[in-house]
């Protein structure tokens, strides 16, 4: 399963984070999450990267991260 996901992030890494970023921020702004939680839910980036994906300037996210967002999609789905 790894290397599905490694494919699918390798299609378009920029046009993937910035839409996994999108729906995580609208979740977490939803459920009033301050900013250090979403730090750690998000595996503790640093700050500047941080503030950078919340202005939506991201150019690819690990497959951690998106494992991570993903878990919270699937909580909010659920």
């Amino acid at each position: 399963m790894p290397a599905l996901k490694s494919n699918i992030l390798a299609q378009n890494p920029s046009k993937t984070a910035q839409i996994a970023l999108k729906v995580f921020f609208n979740i977490m702004n939803e459920w009033s999450v301050k900013n250090q939680d979403q730090i750690t839910l998000l595996g503790k980036p640093g700050s500047t990267t941080f503030y950078n994906w919340k202005k939506g300037q991201a150019s690819s996210l690990s497959v951690d991260t998106m494992e991570r967002i993903s878990y919270i999609m699937g909580i909010y789905k659920a």
